[in-house]
């Protein structure tokens, strides 16, 4: 049996009229990587046919890589920077 340790869960919602729903969810293991997250999350958007408008996300995910991997993928996104 392998036994499999995770510093923390992301998860991503959706609010629509003011209620949120978690599409999914994610243990985040030692050293993944901020861009690998995102990428499984939004990876499940896409699996449930779910279009983003705009992708707003924690200041944590404030990064240039993650700021490029958004342009690459035409995401528009809000980050707060503090």
């Amino acid at each position: 049996m392998e036994l499999v340790l995770f510093m923390d869960m992301r998860w991503l919602y959706v609010i629509k009229k003011g209620k949120r729903v978690i599409l999914a969810i994610r243990a985040i293991r030692r050293k993944e990587t901020k861009v690998c997250i995102l990428t499984y999350l939004l990876s499940e958007l896409s699996s449930l046919n779910i279009r983003v408008e705009k992708l707003y996300l924690d200041r944590e995910f404030f990064s240039m890589p993650i700021i490029r991997w958004l342009k690459v993928l035409d995401i528009p996104f809000i980050i707060p920077t503090q």
